[in-house]
């Protein structure tokens, strides 16, 4: 590339594969809603790409890619009729080998009809963009900052039979700032759901999630940031979860 191009490189990161509707592809003179709940076709794989931008300014993180919780996490995504509408919307498959974390996976029988499942895992962050407050160039506009870190995350489940009673989990990440106004980050998250079997595959519970973020700049600390948020759900359970439980 010549000097005068702004662009140094570009990198591209895959974070595993997802299929989504043909009609998602287009084009389609079908109404979205239509499509979504009527179609029964896949496309082909297509990967999750994230691209790495090595500009003169700094590095440009585009897009974050998927989270491997979203395949691993029966919590991740919404219950009830909002998570109906996800599962018809697209279907992941990300590997342990495409995401950065080494973890600890064990299964207990609390008696003949209860189990539970802990999960501890060490997490290396490549890049991240964090949202912060830009104090030195407020004009920019620029809200967000570039970097890698690394974390923990411990989490656990108890199960009846094939359904999931109760799931608690916290993870702290570390990051240090590579690009933007702030030196560091520190990030926790807590989340538990609890659920009420009702009558057949059908359930009704409550969860309640936490986040906070604490960023340090030159000179000070701004003061942590949380946000917090309590929901009640309805949830159907179609199969099996896939965990057997364990021999007492």
């Amino acid at each position: 590339m010549s000097e005068q191009d702004p662009i140094n490189g570009v990198s591209v990161i895959s974070t595993g594969n997802v299929v989504i509707r043909p009609e998602h592809v287009g084009p389609t003179r079908k109404n979205t809603y239509v499509w979504l709940f009527s179609s029964r076709r896949w496309t082909a794989p297509r990967p999750i790409n994230v691209y790495v931008i090595e500009h003169r300014e700094g590095l440009v993180l585009f897009d974050t890619g998927q989270d491997r919780a979203s395949v691993t996490d029966p919590d991740y995504f919404p219950g009830g009729l909002n998570g109906f509408v996800y599962s018809r919307l697209a279907s992941f498959d990300i590997g342990p080998d495409q995401t950065l974390s080494a973890g600890l996976l064990s299964r207990w029988a609390l008696s003949r009809s209860l189990f539970a499942v802990t999960d501890f895992s060490v997490l290396a962050i490549p890049l991240a963009g964090i949202q912060t407050t830009n104090f030195t160039n407020p004009q920019t506009g620029r809200n967000y900052d570039y970097a890698p870190g690394g974390g923990l995350r411990a989490a656990a489940r108890i199960f009846g039979g094939s359904a999931e009673l109760l799931s608690v989990g916290y993870g702290v990440v570390w990051a240090h700032t590579v690009n933007g106004a702030s030196d560091s980050n520190t990030l926790q998250f807590f989340r538990a759901n609890a659920r009420v079997p009702i009558y057949g595959a059908l359930a009704g519970g409550a969860g309640y999630s936490w986040y906070s973020r604490k960023t340090t700049y030159t000179g000070f600390a701004e003061q942590h940031l949380t946000q917090s948020e309590w929901r009640a759900f309805l949830s159907l359970t179609f199969g099996r979860s896939g965990l057997r439980k364990p021999k007492v």
